[in-house]
């Protein structure tokens, strides 16, 4: 199971550093409103490169253009300080393309220029993110290069948050080598750095202990794992660090485990999900729960492993983990095995076959952009070697000329000396003179042939790095077409989106429709993106009126669709027999939903087809209301004073504020679609009140993040709807359209907003009944 976090463990976050080194919302007005003026080359690019970091986590096309704008001025006026951060965001932008080789020559760049400038700091996290990549690609030989020699240069320069940042990588690195000497120096090398900082001291140390303990957790040290784990612990709780305090106590339980701790791992899973419960954090609920299943498999408890096993299925169905779900499937198959259940087997199979498929898929997909940066640098390489090759026989080439040239000229004049002197000398001399002059005709004619032949090597070494070129101009060009292929694939999708969308909101009740139904009502919906997931419906039977909010599970078109059958299906389901109750129309839904979308058709089965929804049927003659949820709750605002002989249940939760309760009906823990352990819907009948308010919502407008990544959370929401509740509800609709955005600031919106609020006025649908005929 710890293989796929190891590879979590070891990837870069670019987005993240360069998140949070990016300027604020209201630093990016004020420095494009500089831009706008007439200002000086180097401040203009400093403010280029400025307002393009920024735009990496938010605009790509922008972050891209002010990135090109910087690269140009800092070219055109030798800025080196600009034109080195200009390449190193290039690199950036670059590998979130997904284009390696191409962002390692941005880096190396930009490393060259710092280098000249002396800028040591920049220079190291430059290093870093040179690191990054090679560490992503697995080539670890790059890797190490880099962070010792940028940890090596840190130090030096006394770059205390250099240091730390390249000793944790370094350190994990090193961990998984098995080198623990190394470890523990590079470990050693970043506590002392963090004890120098000014703030975040106790958090910083924290984060440093967590991460060497996991690496020593992934290579089996238990020991030493427990002991890292722990000081992380207690600097966590120290800070109140409540997700770092999440995680150390889960790896913890893992690390107790191993060593047949089994009361201590289960005490820290437990803490692990309580404190994640109590914080509305989803952080390894589903692990947790995982490992707790497993561990009352040890002790042959079959009840409390399934019951286990069933809340990590559930938790993890949020998730996008198909690792994490098989490893799920695995000990359900495992338990009804036991069981002797051989329908839950062989429903079981199906499932982790699918798994299995697409963790293979994913595996070729990588391996696939692993060989291809891998031939990139085999290339560059040789291409390097071949260059520095040609030079070389140049430079002897040259070499060997001019020291021909000086044995001519001696010889020459030797010759000259010699006939002068000796010209009166013996035959016999002059037959040696002659004798050593053919030697030397021979020897400079040897000369000759040879520099020749290196000059036809020089050539053929020539056509070969031609060669070479052209191959790589060839694989470039391929690229080019293929993404130009790409591009077409983009717009295709986007037109089918449009198309798609305009058939959604067709099938969605415009404002005139409802209001023929529901006079009194308001409807919050924000989709995402150009197709939505969410959906709302309105129907009028008599004596009923239906409202549904939903939320089908996955994104973009597969979502949509979904949500067009279901309105269909209901339109079938409520026409053709009314005296269903709400719970038996959800049972009817669930029914259609999965005759429609068969289990095997998707790679992704614990997500497909899944809608999470409210229904509710307003009697609009006895004033009865009837609700069925699938996770999705209702919630009813009245008098506190009127509930005094209300009939609390298990069901039924309140909270008050001033004369005012909120009451919220549970919904059932199952959706519409395809689950682990199906059945019938519940219906809940309460009797309604004149002035009653009812919500249904769906839960993007309550996981919602904002700047601080802090959720929403539907306690914060409740709140806001007894606060707003007696205002008009087309009030309420705007306050809580404002709402959402002022949280939301400048990140983007995650999910699909749908909230309904609907007035109940009992004299109005008693009037509307009795002289209105239905509305399909």
């Amino acid at each position: 199971m710890y293989k796929w976090l190891l590879l979590l463990l070891l990837t870069p976050l670019y987005f993240l550093s360069y998140g949070q080194q990016g300027a604020t919302p209201l630093d990016v007005d004020s420095l494009e409103e500089r831009l706008g003026k007439s200002i000086d080359d180097p401040t203009r690019i400093t403010l280029l490169n400025q307002l393009s970091e920024a735009y990496i986590s938010k605009s790509y096309q922008k972050a891209l253009l002010y990135n090109q704008q910087a690269l140009k001025h800092a070219t055109s006026t030798n800025n080196q300080k600009g034109l080195a951060k200009a390449f190193t965001i290039k690199g950036t932008l670059l590998n979130i393309q997904r284009k390696p080789m191409n962002a390692v020559i941005a880096y190396k760049k930009a490393d060259s220029l710092y280098t000249r400038l002396v800028d040591m700091f920049n220079k190291v996290d430059v290093y870093n993110l040179l690191a990054n990549v090679f560490l992503a690609y697995q080539d670890t030989t790059q890797t190490l290069r880099y962070l010792e020699e940028g940890l090596d240069i840190a130090v030096g320069n006394k770059y205390t948050k250099g240091v730390i940042a390249t000793a944790k990588t370094l350190g994990k690195v090193y961990v998984a080598q098995q080198k623990n000497k190394e470890a523990e120096k590079t470990l050693q090398a970043a506590t002392k750095a963090a004890q120098q900082l000014k703030s975040g001291k106790v958090k910083e140390l924290g984060l440093i202990y967590k991460q060497f303990g996991v690496a020593y957790l992934q290579t089996q040290q238990y020991n030493k794992a427990s002991e890292l784990l722990q000081q992380a612990l207690k600097n966590s709780q120290q800070a109140k660090d409540q997700p770092a305090i999440i995680s150390e106590l889960h790896h913890l339980g893992v690390a107790s485990q191993a060593t047949q701790k089994t009361d201590k791992a289960t005490d820290y899973f437990k803490q692990s999900i309580t404190i994640a419960v109590r914080n509305e954090l989803k952080l390894l609920l589903s692990e947790n729960h995982l490992y707790l299943a497993k561990l009352a498999m040890q002790d042959n408890n079959l009840s409390l492993g399934l019951y286990f096993a069933e809340k990590a299925y559930e938790t993890t169905s949020n998730y996008t983990n198909p690792a994490l779900s098989k490893e799920v499937v695995k000990l359900f198959l495992k338990i009804y095995e036991k069981q002797n259940d051989p329908a839950k087997i062989k429903e079981y199979q199906q499932v982790y076959q699918t798994l299995t498929d697409t963790l293979q898929v994913r595996a070729i997909q990588k391996s696939t952009a692993l060989q291809a940066f891998q031939l990139k640098v085999q290339q560059q390489a040789q291409i390097q070697k071949i260059e520095r090759k040609h030079q070389k026989q140049v430079d002897a080439s040259n070499n060997q000329k001019q020291w021909l040239v000086l044995a001519l000229f001696l010889v020459g004049g030797g010759l000259t000396l010699l006939t002068g002197r000796f010209y009166l000398q013996s035959k016999r001399r002059k037959r040696v003179y002659e004798q050593s002059s053919k030697e030397t005709q021979q020897t400079l004619t040897q000369k000759t042939e040879e520099i020749e032949q290196l000059n036809e090597n020089i050539a053929n070494q020539a056509k070969d790095l031609q060669k070479s070129q052209q191959q790589i101009q060839q694989k470039d060009k391929t690229i080019a077409e293929s993404e130009q292929q790409t591009a077409l694939h983009k717009q295709y999708i986007h037109d089918s989106k449009v198309f798609t969308g305009e058939i959604q909101k067709v099938m969605l009740p415009d404002v005139e429709r409802r209001r023929k139904v529901l006079p009194d009502h308001f409807i919050l919906y924000q989709p995402k993106d150009i197709l939505s997931g969410d959906f709302y419906w309105v129907k009028k039977v008599k004596p009923y009126v239906v409202m549904v909010a939903a939320d089908c599970s996955g994104q973009g078109v597969p979502s949509a669709v979904v949500g067009m059958l279901a309105i269909s299906f209901l339109n079938n389901i409520v026409q053709n027999d009314m005296r269903l109750n709400a719970g038996s129309i959800l049972d009817k839904l669930r029914e259609k939903v999965q005759q429609t979308i068969k289990k095997d058709d998707s790679e992704n089965e614990e997500q497909k087809g899944r809608i999470e929804m409210a229904l509710a049927m307003l009697n609009t003659k006895t004033m009865e209301l009837q609700y069925a949820g699938a996770y999705n709750a209702l919630h009813l605002i009245r008098p506190t004073h009127t509930l005094e002989n209300f009939q609390f249940t298990a069901n039924i939760r309140s909270m008050q504020k001033g004369d005012y309760t909120l009451l919220e009906i549970k919904a059932d823990k199952q959706p519409v679609g395809h689950f682990i352990k199906e059945k019938p819907f519940t219906t809940q009948r309460l009797s309604l009140q004149r002035d009653d308010k009812l919500y249904m919502f769906t839960n993007g407008y309550v996981d919602q993040p904002n700047y601080k990544n802090r959720l929403f959370n539907k306690s914060q929401l409740k709140t806001l709807l007894l606060d707003i509740h007696d205002k008009p509800m087309a009030e309420q609709e705007a306050i809580l359209a404002k709402t959402f955005a002022d949280w939301k600031g400048d990140r983007p919106q995650i999910d699909d907003i749908l909230l309904m609020g609907v007035h109940v006025d009992q004299e109005w649908f008693q009037m509307y009944m009795n002289n209105h005929a239905p509305f399909f």
